[in-house]
């Protein structure tokens, strides 16, 4: 959890930060979410908790963004990111429908960085959101709350018990459950 909150606070980084970082990242290669996770998780190491809480605090009214990255993929760091915290803590930690359906269809429609590689997956099945006007993909239908659509475009199976459906038995089979 310590990684996903100083992931949370990448964004942040001052342009030394930012360079301090950069041969991390250079070891990581082409794989840019291993450069990422590799950053996160040496900044949590030379973290104390108390700073970690203090930059994502820093960070909340914040718009700033990285190079290449949207705020539509802010959005979709924080909502999730967020689940990843709150759900192995067993805390209940709403979505909002309409915001979980807009970065659902930027997981759907981003090109680069390269889709999560549940999407080909998923892409045979008809999710459709019960609590917004959401849908991707052709075939069999699941259907469930938009924030557990939203971890499934993610590659999140967490929420799968929060689904239903026709094509849900062909689902749970297809990602491995």
């Amino acid at each position: 959890m310590r990684e996903v909150v100083a992931h949370l606070t990448l964004q942040q980084m001052r342009l030394g930060e930012l360079l301090d970082g950069l041969p991390t990242m250079l070891r990581a290669g082409r794989d840019l979410d291993r450069g990422i996770r590799d950053l996160a998780a040496r900044r949590a190491a030379r973290s104390t908790d108390a700073q970690l809480l203090e930059l994502l605090r820093a960070s909340i009214d914040s718009r700033r963004t990285n190079p290449s990255v949207t705020a539509m993929e802010s959005l979709t760091d924080t909502m999730v990111h967020a689940q990843d915290i709150a759900i192995p803590l067993g805390r209940d930690l709403p979505m909002p429908p309409d915001a979980a359906a807009a970065a659902a269809t930027r997981m759907w429609t981003m090109r680069w960085p390269r889709p999560f590689p549940i999407k080909r997956t998923l892409s045979g099945f008809g999710l459709r959101a019960a609590d917004a006007e959401w849908r991707a993909g052709e075939g069999p239908a699941v259907e469930g709350p938009m924030s557990a659509l939203l971890m499934l475009s993610t590659g999140r199976l967490i929420a799968l018990d929060r689904l239903s459906g026709p094509g849900l038995p062909s689902l749970s089979s297809a990602v491995g459950r």
